[in-house]
């Protein structure tokens, strides 16, 4: 597997026509996230194993969904054999996924970004999505957060992802409603966009500890911004008095659960999703077969799950 900065991306597609029939484009988010670079590892495993060849390509930052979109102009150029994509939102989802029905190729969502069901709305026979399903990596967040709260009217503070991110949309919907089912008294303080970023999370954590100090919970929509609210609740020694949960179960997260600075995080399963995501593209560009939806499980790390190491899906967690 190849994985390009933009510039080399476009001169590769545009020097090699020849062998771009050959080729499976993998649209990714974020260049030098640790969840998407998971992700781009699954993928090369498995494209190597199936000898088949992959270009991995992410964008510069979650947000910059024009840059996405320009990706997949050109990789449509290219005729791929087929084109997997994490939609940065669901208008890049839609105009990319329109172009490449337009010559004819292969589509698919990952990372459960774009469902079969948003396609089917846009007029898109879309070949698969495999992927979390965020509303309900979110609703497992509230049940966590409802066991170790430790009252019935916990203060509780949101960090969301970035705003117009279905991702992000769904994770802070489902955690909400789960919430105010279990905890009909809980009071969620603030529910704010800091584009999944550990800074602006650290920085916002700090500023509503400054408003609420008596707040219980917070939970993040990526660990990212997990570990940035955790380093405010260190700086203000408040250790003892907040849970933090967060989102991906990424390395740095896993260690900051086992260090005690994070108390859990909903894992998604990257790895596993990019090796199902070759072997479905693969069979995508062969069957024609359209509307296959796989959900990945999103287990709960704990500090003594990670311990036990007693459940079989963690040899996906990476």
């Amino acid at each position: 597997m190849k994985r390009l900065g933009f510039a080399a991306l476009l001169l590769l597609l545009s020097l090699q026509p020849a062998f771009a029939e050959d080729r499976y484009i993998f649209i990714l988010i974020a260049r030098g996230n640790s969840y998407w670079t998971t992700m781009a590892n699954g993928i090369q495993d498995e494209a190597h194993s199936k000898g088949v060849t992959s270009i991995v390509y992410n964008t510069d930052s979650a947000t910059d969904a024009e840059q996405q979109l320009t990706i997949c102009q050109t990789a449509i150029q290219s005729k791929p054999k087929a084109l997997v994509m994490s939609a940065i939102n669901a208008s890049i989802a839609t105009q990319c996924f329109k172009m490449a029905a337009e010559q004819g190729i292969p589509f698919a969502d990952i990372d459960g970004a774009f469902s079969i069901t948003d396609a089917q709305k846009a007029g898109l026979k879309m070949a698969f999505s495999v992927g979390s399903d965020n509303y309900t990596i979110g609703q497992e967040s509230a049940q966590y957060a409802a066991k170790i709260a430790g009252k019935p009217n916990p203060k509780v503070f949101i960090l969301e992802g970035t705003v117009g991110s279905l991702q992000a949309r769904k994770r802070a919907d489902g955690f909400k409603d789960k919430l105010k089912d279990l905890l009909p008294l809980s009071d969620v303080v603030a529910s704010i966009s800091v584009n999944f970023d550990r800074i602006k999370a650290m920085n916002a954590t700090l500023d509503i500890l400054q408003r609420q100090p008596d707040l219980d919970i917070v939970y993040a929509a990526n660990d990212d911004m997990a570990l940035g609210a955790a380093e405010a609740v260190r700086t203000l020694h408040r250790e003892t008095q907040i849970k933090i949960i967060g989102v991906d179960g990424t390395a740095d997260a896993r260690k900051a659960i086992l260090d005690g600075r994070l108390n859990a995080s909903v894992a998604q399963l990257p790895y596993l999703m990019g090796k199902r995501s070759v072997e479905l593209a693969i069979d995508a560009s062969t069957s024609h077969k359209t509307g296959q939806s796989e959900t990945t499980a999103t287990p709960v790390l704990t500090k003594e799950l990670l311990q036990s190491n007693s459940d079989p899906v963690l040899q996906y967690v990476r």
